[in-house]
C-alpha cells in the first residue's frame, strides 16, 4: 500500500479499459483512494460500481498521435498497459466455436507424449512442432500486438521526456510465455512449478514481441514491471478469453436445457491442478509494483493463492445456479451436450425479456473448452513478489460476484457457501 502523499500525487492510465483484465485494474484502482483515473480503449465503457471517478479516452493503439493526445490529457504517472489484439483482428471471438473437439484435442496430447521428446528435437521443430501449437492457443498473430505496444512505448518515451516526469509501465502478458498451455506433453522440459525465471518453450510467441523490447532496452525514460497471470477472473462481456462468462453462461444454457452442470474436461482435466488470479489483484499487484523501487524491471507471476483443482470450485458453482453437477469420464463439448447452443440461448434471452444477444458474443465458446481440458498441473511460484512486499491473496468471492453479474438478469442465482480459502479436495468425487 503507498503512503496518502503518493496517492494525492498519482494519476492512473489503464490501457485496454474495456476487457476482462483492464476493468478490473480499473476497479481496483476506483476503490483504492480518490486519485484521477483515465480508461483507455478503442470503445470505452464505464462501469456504474466505478462511481463517475473514471474518465474515458476513446484512442486506437494503432494511432500513435492518438495515443501522444492521450497520454497529454491524462499526465499519468502510472500506465497499465491490459491491451490485447487477438489473431484476426478480434474476429476469433466471432469465429467457428469449434477448430477441435475437446476428447480428439486430449487424445492427440496422449497420443503424443511418448514420441515429444525425440519429435521436439528433430531440425525445424520449432517451426513445424511448435508454431502450430501456439498458433491454436492464440499466442501467433501478424505482428499487431508488437506494434500496438510499440507505439504505446514510442508515445510514452514522448511524454516522459516533454513533461520531465518518470512514469511508471505495468505491463501484462502471461504464464503461456512458460509453456502453460504446452504442459509435459508437449514440450518435455515444462516446469512442474512455474518461476517467474522458468524458461520460455521453443518457438516465439507475441508475448515475446511485448517483453523483450522492455527486458533487452537500455536505459528508458519511464520505469516498468511486468505480471503474468494464468486465469483471469473478471466479466466483460464479448471478451475472446473471459473464463467467468464462459462458465456463466454454459451454466445458464444447460440449466434452461433441465440439464446439470456437465464439466467438460473429463475427470482427468477436472482433477489436475490450475492458477487464477482475481482481475482486481491483478491491478492491485501492478500499482504495488509501480510505487516499488525494487519491482522495478522486474517480471512477477500474480495468482489468487494455492493452486486449486475444479473438485474445489464446480460444486459450489453447481449449488448457486440450482443444480446438479456431473464429472463425464471423457471430454465433451457444448454441442455434444446441445445440438443448437444458439437455438437455447435465444430462448433464453426472450424468456428472460432480454433483446437478442448473439451467443459467440456473449459467451467465449471455444476459450470454455480448451481452458477445461488440460489435464497436467498448473502451478505458479510467487515467492518473488512475497519477498518484495507483494504476499496479498484473494478467496473466491471476486469470482462468485462475477458469476452472479453474468447470471442475474436471466433468473434465481443462490449464495452457496464460498469460503475464502477453497479446502484441500483429493478425492475425484463422483458425480
Amino acid at each position: 500500500m503507498t503512503s496518502s502523499a503518493a496517492r494525492s500525487t498519482a494519476r492512473h492510465l489503464v490501457v485496454g479499459a474495456s476487457g476482462v483484465a483492464g476493468t478490473g485494474i480499473v476497479q481496483s484502482l476506483a476503490a483504492d483512494g480518490e486519485e484521477p483515473i483515465f480508461a483507455l480503449a478503442r470503445r470505452p465503457r464505464l462501469e456504474s460500481a466505478w462511481g463517475g471517478r473514471v474518465t474515458p479516452i476513446a484512442a486506437d493503439l494503432f494511432d500513435p498521435e492518438g495515443l501522444r493526445a492521450a497520454l497529454r490529457l491524462a499526465q499519468p504517472s502510472h500506465v497499465y498497459y491490459a491491451a490485447h489484439m487477438p489473431p484476426g483482428g478480434g474476429a476469433s471471438a466471432q469465429a467457428p466455436p469449434l477448430a477441435m473437439h475437446p476428447r480428439a484435442l486430449q487424445a492427440m496430447l496422449r497420443w503424443l507424449r511418448p514420441w515429444t521428446p525425440t519429435l521436439v528435437r528433430l531440425p525445424g521443430a520449432v517451426h513445424w512442432y511448435f508454431r502450430p501449437i501456439h498458433a491454436r492457443a492464440g499466442l501467433c498473430d501478424g505482428g499487431e500486438n508488437a506494434l500496438m505496444f510499440r507505439h504505446l512505448r514510442e508515445a510514452l518515451a514522448d511524454f516522459a521526456r516533454d513533461s520531465n516526469t518518470r512514469p511508471h509501465l505495468a505491463v501484462l502478458t502471461g504464464g503461456r510465455l512458460h509453456g502453460v498451455h504446452l504442459g509435459p506433453a508437449l514440450w518435455p522440459d515444462y516446469a512442474p512449478v512455474i518461476t517467474a525465471d522458468s524458461p520460455r518453450p521453443p518457438g516465439r510467441t507475441w508475448y515475446w514481441d511485448v517483453e523483450d523490447p522492455l527486458q533487452q532496452a537500455g536505459p528508458l525514460p519511464y520505469t516498468w514491471s511486468i505480471h503474468r497471470p494464468h486465469f483471469i477472473l473478471g466479466r466483460a462481456e464479448g471478451a475472446p478469453y473471459s473464463l467467468v462468462d464462459a462458465i456463466a453462461c454454459y451454466a445458464l444454457l444447460l440449466r434452461h436445457a433441465g440439464l446439470p452442470l456437465v464439466f467438460p474436461g473429463g475427470a482427468d482435466a477436472f482433477a489436475a491442478r490450475s492458477e487464477a488470479v482475481d482481475a482486481t489483484l491483478l491491478g492491485a499487484q501492478m500499482r504495488w509494483a509501480a510505487d516499488t523501487s525494487a519491482a522495478h524491471g522486474e517480471a512477477f507471476l500474480v495468482r489468487n493463492g494455492p493452486a486449486w483443482r475444479w473438485p474445489e470450485l464446480w460444486p459450489a458453482i453447481a449449488r448457486d445456479f440450482g443444480m446438479a453437477w456431473q464429472v463425464p469420464s471423457r471430454a465433451v463439448s457444448l454441442y455434444d451436450l446441445l445440438p443448437s447452443p444458439e437455438a437455447v440461448w435465444d430462448d433464453l434471452r426472450a424468456a428472460a425479456g432480454l433483446p437478442p444477444l448473439p451467443l459467440t458474443q456473449a459467451m467465449p465458446i471455444a476459450f470454455l473448452h480448451d481452458a477445461m481440458v488440460v489435464t497436467w498441473d498448473v502451478t505458479y511460484d510467487a515467492d518473488k513478489a512475497a519477498a518484495l512486499g507483494f504476499a496479498d491473496t484473494r478467496g473466491w468471492q471476486g469470482f462468485h460476484a462475477a458469476l452472479h453479474a453474468v447470471a442475474a438478469p436471466y433468473g434465481p442465482v443462490a449464495s452457496a457457501n464460498w469460503s475464502d480459502t477453497p479446502p484441500e479436495f483429493d478425492p475425484l468425487p463422483s458425480a
